[in-house]
């Protein structure tokens, strides 16, 4: 079966804080799309992480599938049976990321059952790191009541990312908690390169996957934090591999298209001009591939 879901071009972040730098008569403006937030200073760390970590989650990745043209294809996801393959901690908090958009891609759809088997995949990973019984117990309601209420299984599986985010910090496995957001991360970009089609091109597409740009650049600062495990160490370098081929690409705007929010702290733009190649979305595509294929397997 085929489900295909168009929206509007209308620039998003997924999971992370963006800043965007770019020249006006020399001087240097940070900006991100449309309801970006940003931060003041990147060397005030911690108020970085409180920032990324409140607002965005794994289930979150349906403000990218939103914006693209995608058809439900379940072949591109990470395959349920490979959940009882992980057996380290690290494995198990990046694919447990990797679900969280799996299951969010499956919820845009109205794949209700598919969602509830990526539930419990994610049931399994979460009891596995040792997150709280209660966070569990609702996990097991939602799915209970998902076959009748289809949207309380994507709101509650939401909350528990939330919690199990912040019981993973305040039991100092920060590190874990990040690789739940890179395995988010990297997976909702492979969704999105999957549908990529050097021979029939989607502009649009193309400029969803390219504004991840900034927010590989926190990825990789957030990571970067931990890079003592050598688990998250290989996954900084194969991600500065990926920033490499973004780096390439630039997105222009001009200073009078920015409408800036002092209060809520977000900065909005309408109409940025993207400069790169097709060429530059498949070498992004490729790595995107190699990153998440070493996630899953």
């Amino acid at each position: 079966m085929v489900i295909r879901l168009q929206a509007p071009c209308i620039l998003l972040i997924l999971f992370m804080i963006i800043s965007v730098s770019c020249r006006q008569q020399k001087e240097e403006t940070t900006f991100t799309g449309q309801d970006y937030d940003f931060e003041q200073e990147y060397a005030e760390i911690l108020e970085v992480r409180e920032i990324f970590y409140d607002l965005y989650s794994p289930m979150e990745a349906h403000r990218l599938f939103k914006q693209i043209d995608l058809v439900f294809d379940p072949s591109i996801l990470n395959p349920l049976e490979n959940q009882y393959r992980y057996g380290s901690s690290n494995k198990n908090a990046v694919n447990l990321g990797i679900y969280g958009a799996d299951m969010s891609y499956c919820h845009l759809f109205g794949q209700t059952q598919e969602a509830i088997n990526y539930m419990s995949a994610i049931y399994r990973l979460a009891d596995r790191l040792g997150i709280g019984e209660s966070i569990l117990t609702r996990a097991e309601d939602a799915r209970d009541r998902s076959v009748y209420h289809p949207d309380s299984l994507f709101d509650i599986a939401s909350d528990i990312y939330i919690s199990a985010d912040r019981q993973l910090r305040e039991s100092d496995r920060a590190g874990a908690a990040a690789l739940i957001l890179a395995g988010g991360w990297i997976e909702a970009l492979y969704i999105a390169c999957s549908f990529y089609d050097i021979d029939n091109p989607d502009s649009n597409l193309e400029e969803q996957i390219l504004t991840q740009k900034y927010s590989l650049d926190r990825l990789i600062a957030l990571l970067s934090n931990y890079q003592d495990d050598e688990f998250i160490a290989k996954y900084i370098l194969m991600f500065r591999q990926l920033k490499q081929s973004f780096d390439s690409v630039e997105i222009l705007f001009e200073q009078d298209d920015l409408v800036i929010d002092t209060v809520n702290r977000t900065i909005g733009t309408a109409h940025p001009t993207f400069i790169y190649t097709d060429y530059k979305i498949t070498e992004i595509a490729k790595i995107v591939t190699l990153i998440r294929n070493d996630m899953i397997n």
